[in-house]
């Protein structure tokens, strides 16, 4: 009997899911066929040629020696079956079966070699075939791990608070201490690493507070702060190279104004007064009311000689202060 190739669609829907398997099965996205990654639904054949055969389909169509496996699919696949031997349509996907007599009839005419030739589905495939269990093991496996977390953050948080209120105290040393602790329990908290670090900084202990910030970007990579922070520390120890760097860095994964700021200060402190009036402007476009962007620049512009806009900017920093100021003062009025 002659059976047609079904072939199902990926649907976005499961794009979310889909990604963690990719994320475990990497050489399988690579190394499967083109069209694998689009089933999700039903079962899907495919054919392969092992060689050409002197057979011919019953409306005269050339045939090929090959042998068919399946993936069946639920979202992803979660099985596959090796159907054996058929005889292919050439240029179409379509094929006859062929079991154990036909082969036997074929055989002994003469059109197919005996023995057939062996042929064997690759690990890449079968790995491919079973995509569902390894989405479901890497969603569990990625579930424990988050809780195993999260635990850790939850124990590690009334010492986080001690060490804030030691902090805002200026008990900086007994601050440290609980930070320690914290950290003893999870050592990739990014934000009490930067609390850690800040710490360090406002001790005059620069070489600490890099190293935290460090091991803070190593946990939150697409996190500004840490690299805000480090960037200040490097800045505090005269390294503007490794400050300017650290600052492009997070303007890269930010594009925020603070960021744009912080490396337009340090250009300032070099003395590359255009850099500076570059990233400055390029802070104010993304926060119109930054005071102390229009302050800075207008320090830039008065020290490359352009007066006139240093003062325009001194008078458009006031007048945002005082509005502020303003808004600050009507907000705590009694109704």
């Amino acid at each position: 009997m002659l059976v047609k190739v079904d072939r199902c669609r990926f649907p976005a829907l499961m794009t979310t899911v889909v990604t963690t398997a990719l994320s475990l099965l990497m050489i399988c996205s690579t190394a499967a066929p083109a069209h694998a990654v689009k089933v999700m639904f039903g079962t899907t054949d495919y054919l392969v040629k092992i060689q050409d055969v002197d057979i011919k389909g019953p409306a005269g169509e050339a045939l090929y020696l090959g042998h068919k496996y399946a993936n069946h699919s639920f979202i992803a696949p979660y099985m596959l079956s090796d159907d054996g031997y058929i005889l292919g349509v050439v240029g179409q996907n379509r094929y006859f079966r062929l079991d154990t007599s036909l082969i036997e009839q074929f055989q002994a005419s003469g059109k197919l070699p005996k023995p057939l030739p062996p042929y064997e589905i690759s690990i890449i495939d079968y790995l491919f075939g079973y995509m569902l269990w390894f989405i479901i093991a890497g969603i569990a496996v990625a579930g424990y791990f988050s809780s195993r977390k999260a635990a850790r953050a939850k124990e590690a948080l009334p010492f986080a608070h001690a060490g804030l209120a030691h902090e805002q105290a200026g008990q900086l040393d007994l601050a440290i201490a609980e930070y320690d602790k914290a950290l003893a329990i999870d050592p990739k908290l990014s934000q009490i690493l930067c609390r850690r670090a800040h710490v360090h900084g406002s001790q005059g202990d620069y070489d600490h507070a890099i190293a935290d910030f460090s091991k803070a970007i190593s946990s939150a990579p697409k996190d500004p702060w840490p690299l805000l922070g480090r960037g200040s520390a490097f800045e505090a120890k005269s390294m503007l190279k490794q400050a300017l760097d650290d600052y492009s860095r997070a303007i890269k994964v930010s594009k925020a104004a603070f960021a744009y700021h912080a490396r337009g200060t340090a250009y300032l402190r070099s003395g590359d007064f255009s850099a500076a009036i570059k990233d400055f402007t390029a802070a104010i476009k993304k926060d119109q009311l930054l005071v102390v962007a229009y302050q800075d620049r207008a320090v830039a512009f008065g020290r490359s000689g352009q007066r006139e806009r240093a003062e325009a900017d001194h008078r458009r920093a006031a007048q945002i202060g005082a509005s502020q100021q303003n808004a600050e003062l009507a907000r705590a009025r009694p109704a």
